[in-house]
């Protein structure tokens, strides 16, 4: 389970969900049941459903869960416009920041460049 900042959303992973979907009686909500009260939006890739086939308890606790809408199934597209919208990342700030000062940085050499092929001494010398 990874939490999105602090927006109140979290992702949910297989293991997490696996784990979590253990009640210590059939009279008793599961540990995933109770995470969800807690509120925010929990979500699961596409791909996790497929991925939760056993205990058969557990694949069926995440098909109520969804089909209650408590979860909600993403693809890629919609998880990297949650990331982009929600959490901050750092990775890409940093790429970011690093492409800016490399343009600069082409910039400034460019027009020295030109500065120095233009100055009058080298007219000169050739």
């Amino acid at each position: 389970m990874r939490k999105l900042s602090k927006s109140n959303i979290c992702v949910l992973d297989t293991d997490f969900i696996v784990k979590s979907a253990v009640s210590p009686s059939p009279h008793e909500p599961t540990l995933l049941e109770k995470i969800l009260t807690v509120g925010g939006k929990f979500y699961i890739h596409c791909h996790i459903r497929q991925e939760v086939e056993w205990p058969q308890g557990a694949a069926d606790l995440l098909d109520k869960l969804i089909k209650e809408r408590l979860i909600k199934m993403v693809d890629d597209r919609d998880l990297l416009d949650l990331l982009d919208k929600y959490f901050h990342m750092p990775v890409r700030t940093f790429l970011t920041i690093s492409r800016n000062v490399v343009t600069y940085l082409a910039q400034i050499i460019t027009k020295i460049t030109i500065r120095y092929w233009n100055h009058p001494s080298q007219t000169e010398i050739a």
